[in-house]
């Protein structure tokens, strides 16, 4: 990459920073650009947030060119008044590539979807249009369904936290990555379908299956040598 591409890179993401931020205090929850902007997008629509020292929003959507969102030490909140507050998930990954670093934050919301990540009508080209998210987690407390269609992967890095979800339940994502660290855990809500699964020493105890299944990559996971493992609460870990 040429220096000058990489100076436009990273001046993208501190827009893009600014502007999460600057969508999380005014309670606004779309980030995006001229290329990539709703066709019937209006700001005067959007609901605001109720007075608080946490920050509220309906939910964020990152798509377009935004590439990175840290978000630490903070309580991101929506509000339980919101039409959307039992339907919006708490992040929306759509038409672009995109890293969110959490640490030590709180996520508070009601639609217990953490993450829907695919394409939309309303961005970019259908077909192309998926989104592609980085999860990294540190000390942090994650809950809820994660959600993919065929057009969209992501990697989730859990270090010192607890993810407690249902992964890719429906089968239809186009790549799903966990790696756990000793000091985390996976709660297994319902079955689940990843791609690859990096355990720190290979310990299997690192996910709390809770009778649920989790299916693997048997092609991607050297380690596993394609069998199936007989999991703490007698969930399995299959290869498909």
């Amino acid at each position: 990459m040429s220096k000058g591409r990489s100076k436009w890179k990273k001046t993208v993401n501190v827009i893009c920073v600014f502007l999460i931020a600057l969508v999380l205090i005014t309670g606004y929850y779309t980030v995006t650009n001229s290329k990539n902007s709703a066709p019937n997008f209006n700001p005067n629509n959007m609901e605001k947030p109720t007075t608080s020292n946490d920050l509220s929003t309906n939910n964020l959507i990152i798509l377009g060119i935004c590439t990175f969102v840290l978000i630490t030490s903070l309580s991101i909140i929506v509000d339980s008044s919101s039409s959307v507050y039992k339907t919006a998930p708490m992040f929306f990954i759509t038409n672009t590539k995109s890293t969110i670093n959490l640490e030590n934050t709180t996520l508070t919301y009601g639609s217990n979807i953490l993450l829907s990540i695919k394409g939309t009508n309303e961005w970019g080209n259908s077909g192309s249009n998926g989104g592609n998210l980085e999860l990294n987690a540190i000390n942090q407390k994650l809950s809820g369904d994660i959600i993919l269609d065929s057009l969209s992967s992501v990697h989730i890095n859990l270090k010192s936290s607890t993810l407690t979800s249902t992964v890719n339940n429906n089968k239809k994502a186009k790549e799903v990555n966990i790696s756990i660290d000793k000091n985390s855990k996976w709660n297994v809500e319902e079955n689940s379908y990843i791609n690859t699964l990096k355990l720190t020493n290979n310990d299997l105890n690192l996910i709390k299956d809770n009778g649920h299944n989790v299916y693997y990559d048997k092609e991607a996971n050297e380690w596993l040598d394609g069998k199936t493992y007989t999991l703490q609460d007698g969930g399995k870990l299959i290869p498909r």
